[in-house]
């Protein structure tokens, strides 16, 4: 068995390991802390309304926005964004009605209009949250002192770029192709065009081309009438630096697509970009400026449309996934990242890279990185040592000094008695012990320290860093090894009169898990078990431009850095396509001839066997094989979906483009495979753990096939799932591999994915849950403390909160009296919902306002249930009593009209007074 543990160690080399934090636990639990599922919900009263038909989007707004007004001439309504293009006529609706009877007629009122066709709730969307780090750059780093110039190392940038790794280098060189001409949309939080590396302009002629912004504002405020103060405009830049606020994301999306200088190279550098600002400065937006960003990239004519953001949503269902599907349909090439929530476990691919033909990416690391590093002098060999990002400001050169008069203890300054004199004006180097770092820092700054270097106690991890938390220090402090501060120390005792010197710079180091698949890359599959992610980039400890007033480079990380190389690759593509004079391709083409020749990585170091498809997708891209290998498979990944729903035997056509006869060997190269959770408990496992001995067999219909030129052959596979408990729905993995007999043919591999066992098996509550909470989500009650809810006082109204241990695409919620009678829908229904992790431990929290409804009405996205209740149905107030909630959730895969299909539970009395 191979655990996600065992492949964490190499990264704690680079300063991932952080002290403090706790293993998963061993169930979800309802937490009773508000907030806690707050980014999962819709906006508040924000919805999407699509219209039926091609009428203009500008008339149909006015005339549906003028009938509700007229309707419901008490209520705040507005249409803040009209979308009038060819794949959506739609208009953004603002309810400003808190939730209840107004606002749900007036929902019902625009879902039953002649002029609407969907209605979609719309959530926050934001960029991946990301493994950051402060800006570096080679162009500025701190130079040595002239006395230790013999030591400095000349850097050379190009180890930075991941080129080698993915065949852009190859590319660039014996093709000359930089992807000149080639047009890739980005929409993110704007970026700084002036940059050198970027063009140093925006507008025709310059590289960055195209864009809008689409916010206006670094942050998004809506007033009570549900007008926004944002005032788009034509202008991407990133100006976030004007209002005392970080941006950069976008910024840095762009360089690594297609930043040129002296030394720096893009995997794209000469193709055309634009930038449509739809994220603020904190990273977060609306999806309709997603959307509308993306419809309006599309219509300018952009080849390839990038987006490093999302949602915390794996249903195709959702808007952006939907739009983002249309687009693909329609020709061009939607990227978009996979997340950054593999530690969460299975299931945690992000919307919109879940939409179908959306390419999703997944990241693996780089193999080397700049990281600021302390180069020790006053020693017999002058040495290097890694050191992570300072908590509070930044060590600066100095001398080192112990900062205990036994230092290397267990209560290294711990009394301050024990701090040397010597620490005035100096840097103390101290080890991590009994008392808190607070502590051990005010004793030393006390004593006139200028920083503290405070290194790693567990001799075990020798190379792993860590992050001293120090909250309320007043001097730079940051933390090294073990192994380095015992060098460092080693270096201070055995100094034979030259004082220890501490120089800071940027140096390039190699990373050890290059070329694997990074710990933070979102785990697959989507919620309906389709193939996700699809291909990788590199996005692991990734360099490239940043804003000039954030320091112009920056090292950083995530599958947001995935996605734009992924862009950059399939645009080095279109040039080659174009340059051969070739028949245009179809996005799902193109994907399939990347996922045919990218590059597989193993598990660990310990096993032969390949990582999964569910982490690695098809694995990392290689360019340079896509485009001068002429045999292509189709499709270019399966999916066996679960036991119970398995789609067994699959065709693969494979095609011979090229002017010589091909020969291939047919075989199932196996992965590891994916244990989702913990043992048969149907909790998650977060995150997921990879064992092997669990693969599937394949049976062909051939073993060889020989291909003669511009023909084409078919090959049927048949699978015979593993034979595993099906309770621990273990996810198994591998590789169709097709071994070419002939050396300058590669090898072309089909990945392939299945779930053992039924996923209708799987609980959706957990343990605790469901649960009535009062409305702050405080407390929970039970038959031992009964709810009490005064009708007249709405911060009293219950709160129905559920972790769900499997998401679920429909949640009713019916009402029941005293005596159990059925009275009807306590309230409406919640659809798409998402499965909890540890750090999001509620996937759904309604209130219950004292109604009921005789018949279902239609959910926040206008999701109507077909029912045999009367048509006229009505909403009524309950009166004084004691009443219970029975919540049903349809599970996974289920059918909505199965019984068997739903999960059911009914809250204890709530007292209504």
């Amino acid at each position: 068995m191979y655990s996600n543990t065992i492949l964490l160690l190499p990264l704690l080399l680079l300063a991932i390991l952080l002290i403090g934090l706790s293993d998963s636990t061993s169930a979800l639990s309802i937490k009773t802390k508000q907030g806690d599922h707050q980014h999962r919900k819709p906006l508040p009263g924000r919805y999407l309304i699509e219209f039926a038909g091609d009428d203009d989007a500008d008339k149909n707004s006015v005339i549906l926005l003028n009938s509700l007004k007229t309707k419901f001439p008490e209520a705040r309504l507005a249409t803040p964004r009209v979308l009038n293009y060819e794949l959506m006529r739609a208009a953004t609706l603002q309810i400003d009605a808190a939730k209840g009877h107004l606002h749900e007629s007036i929902l019902k009122a625009v879902s039953d209009s002649n002029l609407v066709s969907d209605v979609y709730p719309l959530h926050a969307m934001s960029r991946p949250k990301g493994v950051t780090s402060a800006p570096l750059s080679l162009h500025k780093s701190l130079p040595p002192s002239q006395k230790h110039a013999q030591h400095e190392k000349v850097i050379d940038a190009h180890l930075l770029m991941a080129h080698s790794m993915t065949q852009v280098d190859r590319v660039h060189e014996e093709y000359n192709n930089t992807g000149e001409g080639i047009f890739i949309a980005i929409i993110d939080d704007g970026v700084d065009y002036m940059h050198p590396a970027l063009g140093g302009g925006f507008g025709p002629g310059y590289k960055i081309r195209y864009g809008k912004d689409m916010i206006g504002v670094p942050a998004i405020v809506t007033d009570n009438e549900g007008n926004s103060n944002r005032v788009p405009d034509d202008d991407p830049m990133d100006n976030c630096g004007d209002y005392g606020l970080a941006g950069g994301h976008g910024t840095h999306v762009a360089g690594i697509i297609g930043a040129k200088s002296e030394n720096y190279t893009g995997v794209a550098p000469d193709a055309i970009l634009g930038m449509w600002r739809a994220l603020d400065c904190t990273g977060y937006g609306d999806e309709d400026s997603v959307i509308e960003s993306m419809l309006d990239a599309h219509k300018a004519g952009a080849h390839i449309i990038s987006m490093s953001l999302g949602a915390h949503e794996s249903w195709s269902e959702f808007v952006t996934a939907v739009v983002a599907e249309r687009i693909t349909a329609n020709g061009t090439i939607v990227i978009a990242a996979a997340g950054n929530d593999g530690l969460d476990g299975a299931f945690t691919i992000k919307s919109p890279s879940v939409g179908k033909g959306v390419v999703s990416v997944a990241s693996f690391d780089n193999e080397h990185t700049l990281r600021e590093t302390i180069h020790v002098y006053g020693v017999e060999d002058p040495l290097d040592i890694i050191t992570v990002n300072d908590t509070i400001g930044a060590i600066s050169d100095g001398q080192v000094v112990a900062g205990d008069v036994r230092v290397g203890g267990e209560s290294d300054a711990c009394d301050a008695g024990d701090v040397p004199p010597n620490v005035n004006g100096k840097l103390a180097i101290v080890q991590r012990g009994n008392c808190t770092f607070d502590l051990k820092v005010h004793n030393l700054h006390q004593a006139g320290a200028i920083g503290v270097l405070i290194f790693f106690n567990e001799s075990t991890l020798g190379d792993a860093l860590f992050v001293p938390g120090a909250a309320s220090a007043q001097i730079p402090v940051a933390g090294l090894s073990y192994n380095n501060g015992v060098t460092v120390l080693k270096a201070i005792e055995r100094n034979d009169g030259e004082p220890i010197q501490l120089n800071r710079s940027a140096r390039i180091i190699k990373v050890p898990t290059g070329n694997t698949v990074s710990i933070f890359s979102s785990v697959g599959p989507s919620y309906e078990n389709d193939f996700k992610p699809n291909i990788a980039g590199v996005g692991g400890y990734v360099y490239s431009t940043f804003p000039r007033y954030l320091g112009s480079w920056k090292v950083d990380s995530g599958t947001s850095m995935a996605t734009p190389y992924v862009s950059g690759a399939f645009a080095l593509y279109l040039k080659a396509i174009s340059d051969n004079k070739q028949e245009q391709q179809s996005p799902t083409y193109i994907l399939e001839q990347f996922q045919n020749y990218a590059y597989k990585a193993l598990a660990s170091n310990e096993t032969d066997e390949a990582d999964s498809p569910y982490r690695q997708a098809a694995g990392l891209i290689q360019v340079y094989d896509a485009i001068s290998q002429k045999t292509h498979v189709s499709p270019g990944s399966i999916s066996f979906n679960d036991t119970a729903n398995l789609q067994k035997t699959h065709k693969l056509t494979v095609t011979n483009n090229g002017d010589s006869i091909v020969s291939y060997e047919i075989v199932n190269k196996v992965s590891v495979s994916i244990a989702p959770y913990n043992d048969s408990s149907n909790i998650f496992s977060e995150p997921a753990t990879m064992i092997s001995g669990s693969s599937a067999r394949l049976r062909f219909s051939r073993k060889m096939v020989k291909i003669s030129p511009g023909a084409t052959t078919n090959i049927t596979l048949t699978v015979m799932p593993p034979d595993t408990d099906p309770k621990l729905h273990i996810m198994y993995g591998g590789y169709v591999e097709l071994k070419s007999k002939v050396s300058y043919h590669k090898d072309i591999t089909v990945p392939y994915i299945g779930i053992v066992g039924n996923q209708r098996d799987l609980p959706v509550f957990s343990d605790d849950s469901p649960a009535i909470l009062d409305f702050n989500l405080t407390t929970i009650y039970n038959e031992t403390n009964t709810f009490v809810f005064k009708l007249k006082d709405n911060s009293t109204q219950p709160v129905v909160a559920i972790s769900m241990l499997s998401p679920s695409k429909l949640v009713l919620f019916r009402l029941y009296n005293e005596k159990k009678e059925y009275l009807g829908y306590a309230m409406p229904p919640a659809t798409n919902c998402v499965r909890s992790t540890n750090k999001s431990p509620l996937s759904v929290a309604e209130s219950w306002e004292g109604f009921y409804y005789t018949a279902l009405p239609p959910a926040d996205d206008g999701y109507e249930v077909k029912t045999n209740t009367d048509a006229g149905a009505s909403k009524k107030q309950v009166g004084p009593g004691r009443y219970r909630i029975g919540v049903e959730a349809l599970k996974l895969l289920g059918d909505p009209q199965n019984p068997h299909d739903w999960e059911h539970w009914t809250s204890d009395a709530i007292q209504v007074v």
